[in-house]
């Protein structure tokens, strides 16, 4: 285990290939993931997974979440103030819960799309 503590007004980037993932208590995240489950909570600006090759996904108490490519797991956000964003999912469900902004899902190959309480605009497609 990576144990990394910083301010809590920093942004951050993580690039990890294997296992798993908790980020907490930061400004905002970039992530590049090959393996493992990430988890990522209590982040008031943005959450970007730019890439996750596989494992699943769980985002909550955020500012706004944009997955741009998941090959494989789920994919789950919750408590968000802004807009949740999923590019392309190759497979595995994406669940949206409690959101204050819009719903956006450009590409679900396979999985189902569940969203409840959205503030906003909801837009899925295949």
């Amino acid at each position: 285990d990576l144990v990394v503590e910083m301010p809590s007004d920093l942004a951050l980037r993580v690039v990890d290939t294997t296992g798993s993932m908790k980020v907490s208590d930061v400004a905002s995240v970039d992530i590049e993931d090959e393996t493992g489950s990430i988890q990522v909570r209590d982040v008031p600006g943005l959450v970007h997974v730019l890439s996750d090759t596989s494992g699943s996904i769980e985002i909550t108490r955020v500012g706004s979440v944009r997955v741009d490519e998941d090959s494989s797991g789920s994919i789950k956000a919750s408590a968000v103030a802004g807009d949740v964003y999923v590019g392309r999912d190759e497979s595995g469900s994406i669940s949206a819960e409690d959101v204050g902004g819009s719903f956006t899902v450009v590409s679900n190959a396979s999985g189902g799309v569940r969203y409840n309480n959205v503030a906003g605009d909801v837009r899925v497609g295949q």
